[in-house]
């Protein structure tokens, strides 16, 4: 089964993502901050990571530095859920966020289950 990492503020929102990704086969971990994302990452290894933007804290895209410092970790790859977007219309691009010189896919909060999904299977 493939792991995916969720770190994201909102248990609520964290919680319902990690029901849905569970019941379509998928082992979820849940960190509730970009701290305890990158702890997660070290010790888990997950197959991806679905990473907030903005958090109290460490921020997503300083998570996804320190968490791209280890090298067992460096291949990861990162979808970012903002609410600093608009949502998508039906058919839409995906935005991307950069860090550090690379571009990660990022969906808008409030955001549909089935593009995120679809993501992440055209992503694994």
């Amino acid at each position: 089964m493939k792991k995916i990492l969720i770190v994201e503020d909102s248990v609520d929102l964290a919680n319902n993502v990690k029901y849905m990704l569970s019941k379509s086969g998928y082992t979820v971990f849940v960190a509730n901050d970009g701290a305890e994302g990158v702890a997660i990452a070290k010790d888990k290894l997950p197959d991806l990571i679905i990473m907030d933007l903005i958090m109290p804290g460490m921020q997503g895209g300083d998570a996804v530095s320190a968490i791209k410092k280890f090298p067992a970790c460096k291949d990861i790859p990162v979808i970012f859920l903002t609410g600093l977007m608009s949502s998508h219309e039906e058919g839409e691009a995906i935005e991307t966020i950069i860090v550090d010189g690379k571009n990660y896919p990022a969906l808008p909060k409030p955001f549909d289950f089935s593009l995120l999904t679809k993501t992440i299977e055209s992503i694994l």
